[in-house]
């Protein structure tokens, strides 16, 4: 997907009042694998549009125990996304 209709649909969200997404609820709404929306997002990111937080990612062992496995990252549009969406 080209970064301009990508930038373009995050930024109707964000007029919608969705601030915060992560490359699975993307994902789902525009009906694309994850990995393909994820790569999407990180080079919009690395192109200084988008703004990202890393949280751990939780998981359950088989004995029911915590653990963490990786990162998730949650994107929102940074002042130079906004500007350049404008």
């Amino acid at each position: 997907m080209k970064f301009q209709s990508l930038l373009s649909i995050i930024y109707e969200l964000y007029n919608q009042g969705v601030t915060v997404l992560d490359s699975g609820y993307l994902a789902a709404l525009l009906k694309q694998s994850i990995a393909k929306v994820s790569k999407d997002l990180l080079r919009l990111h690395q192109m200084g549009f988008l703004k990202r937080t890393r949280f751990k990612r939780e998981c359950l062992t088989k004995n029911g125990k915590l653990c963490y496995k990786g990162y998730r990252y949650e994107y929102s549009l940074s002042s130079q996304g906004l500007k350049y969406m404008k």
